[in-house]
């Protein structure tokens, strides 16, 4: 919590990537966006499952030190949940179902080929080898619930995904976490997010949970416009700091 060693740890990491030749710095990045990354700009009192706990006086000393905001994130709550008319109709020729978690590593094989394709485009973005997303995702298989994993398919390839957890933190009342919502690009796949969610809603509110966090939507993301549409409030910001050499 002290300051000063706090600077001088951060003074000798800007000294030695100066003399590698590196021209700035991106952090907190735990090696790239698969990991763990961004402080919180509030103090955490209420944390859930899938957030890192930061103390309130990292992203002080960031700010000191004279790093800059490079990105800033949000995580949204709906309370209400409700499900709004939808603007646009989805194709009938797209299916929608849950994930198969008799074939999960097929499954996860298939969302690993999706993501590749619709996050390549996202801030900061390193590809990331297959083994190393299915190593992840095995990690993850005991806090999966099938009917929380809702994947929407064209001609048998995916093109929509909407990924949430139940929230093991919160103890007070049943609350779950969408931790990714991505479509394919392109007119033909409009409306399927806000088709995704809706029937995540409804979900949720068949097995009696009282809210759904959006979490970790960067700012300018679209996903922050179907997360407004289903009642979502700010909940906890986030920023991502950069630092020229």
């Amino acid at each position: 919590e002290n300051s000063e060693a706090s600077h001088t740890l951060l003074y000798a990491i800007c000294d030695y990537c100066k003399k590698q030749g590196y021209k700035h710095l991106v952090g907190p990045l735990n090696g790239s966006t698969w990991n763990s990354y961004r402080f919180a700009t509030e103090t955490i009192t209420d944390s859930f499952i899938s957030e890192h706990f930061h103390k309130s006086y990292y992203i002080n000393q960031f700010e000191q030190f004279g790093f800059n905001i490079i990105a800033e994130y949000i995580t949204r709550i709906d309370k209400n949940l409700s499900i709004p008319q939808a603007s646009t109709i989805v194709n009938k020729d797209i299916l929608f179902r849950t994930l198969d978690v008799e074939n999960y590593e097929t499954e996860i094989k298939k969302i690993f080929a999706f993501c590749t394709e619709v996050f390549q485009n996202n801030f900061l973005y390193t590809a990331i080898d297959e083994a190393t997303f299915l190593k992840k995702y095995r990690a993850l298989k005991g806090l999966i619930k099938p009917e929380f994993v809702l994947i929407a398919e064209h001609n048998g390839e995916i093109v929509g995904l909407i990924l949430a957890l139940h929230d093991f933190y919160h103890k007070q009342e049943k609350r779950l976490i969408i931790k990714t919502l991505a479509r394919k690009s392109g007119v033909y796949y409009v409306g399927i997010a806000q088709e995704l969610t809706g029937r995540l809603v409804k979900t949720t509110i068949e097995k009696n949970y009282k809210s759904i966090l959006h979490a970790f939507m960067h700012q300018s993301n679209a996903s922050t416009k179907i997360s407004k549409k289903f009642s979502g409030k700010p909940f906890r910001t986030y920023k991502l700091f950069k630092k020229e050499l």
